[in-house]
């Protein structure tokens, strides 16, 4: 669950990975081996692991800002997903990734600041995969509520707190001292 929050795919790999390390490490232990030294075993392999895996990179994206490149990098993550959209799809990740990843600010690990949560996904019943679009700014998955649908060269304003008129009807008190005010409070309600 973890690797998906983090990077949205993989999360097969990672289960198997360690369901794999789990069996071994029953195996490990049936041999007379303490839970620390397996501990400390796959510590060590963990290690050598990060030692070893920058050689086994097969591709790599030097510009972030290459769309086809990135778009390269994300379609396997994406076919694994969405095997007939994967084309598609990539390419307007990749958009979407590249459109908001922020001026060059470089951290003190020469890395990009790339926040996931500046990508939102809305979606919008009516259409199939292929209709899918960026849309740079806001997106609004509400009704209209009025009788208009379209306009052109609108001017849209944007609140932050209510624009409703806080009460419709007014409030008031009749006092009625008697029978005979009670009939002519009634004549004049059936008037109405």
């Amino acid at each position: 669950q973890q690797q998906e929050q983090e990077a949205g795919d993989g999360t097969n790999a990672v289960i198997i990975l360690a369901g794999a390390l789990l069996h071994n490490a029953e195996d490990l232990l049936r041999m007379g081996l303490s839970p620390s030294e397996v501990g400390e075993g796959y510590e060590l392999a963990a290690t050598k692991v990060l030692e070893i895996l920058p050689e086994l990179v097969c591709k790599k994206v030097d510009n972030l800002r290459d769309k086809m490149a990135v778009k390269e990098a994300i379609k396997p993550s994406i076919t694994s997903k969405q095997y007939a959209s994967d084309d598609y799809l990539s390419g307007l990740i990749a958009q979407a990734c590249i459109s908001t990843l922020p001026k060059p600010t470089v951290d003190d690990d020469n890395r990009i600041n790339f926040h996931v949560d500046n990508v939102r996904v809305c979606k919008i019943l009516g259409s199939g995969v292929l209709a899918s679009q960026v849309i740079s700014g806001m997106v609004f998955k509400r009704k209209v509520e009025s009788d208009i649908t379209k306009v052109n060269n609108a001017v849209v304003a944007v609140y932050s707190c209510p624009f409703d008129a806080l009460q419709t009807e007014t409030n008031g008190t009749v006092l009625i001292k008697n029978a005979e005010e009670l009939k002519s409070y009634s004549k004049g309600e059936e008037n109405l």
